[in-house]
């Protein structure tokens, strides 16, 4: 676009440049007329059309460069997301695991409660005997 650009401003510009070098000549009712009802408004029109091209690219310049990073910033949030579920995956199974040797604990404790009451009630037992 840039190429695009330089060109219409050098056009312009060579059409204003013929206009000043003809307009110490062709100055007649009909060359008035057409510097009235065209030239003129060409120039204007060509400034503003310019401006307006040279905006737009700067706009598309930064909205490329926008979309580049929502790109990458969207890679990397794939990426997070991705860790975070290996480490949710990875916390389930710890708790899975805890909940398992919980469950063992409570056995055992249950067990050792019930051998410590009944090596308690034999040592009674053996007390008496005596």
């Amino acid at each position: 676009m840039n190429d695009e650009l330089w060109m219409m401003a050098q056009q312009s510009r060579s059409l204003q440049e013929l206009r000043g070098d003809v307009g110490m000549v062709w100055t007649d009712s009909a060359s008035q007329h057409l510097n009235g009802r065209y030239f003129d408004h060409h120039h204007n029109i060509s400034e503003a059309m310019q401006d307006a091209l040279t905006q737009r690219q700067h706009a598309e310049e930064q909205a490329q460069n926008e979309l580049a990073y929502a790109a990458e910033s969207g890679k990397e949030a794939e990426a997070k997301a991705l860790l975070v579920q290996q480490l949710v995956y990875g916390v389930e199974q710890d708790i899975e695991l805890a909940i398992d040797e919980y469950g063992q604990y409570v056995t055992y404790e249950g067990r050792a409660d019930t051998t410590s009451r009944n090596a308690e009630n034999l040592i009674r037992q053996v007390n008496q005997l005596q």
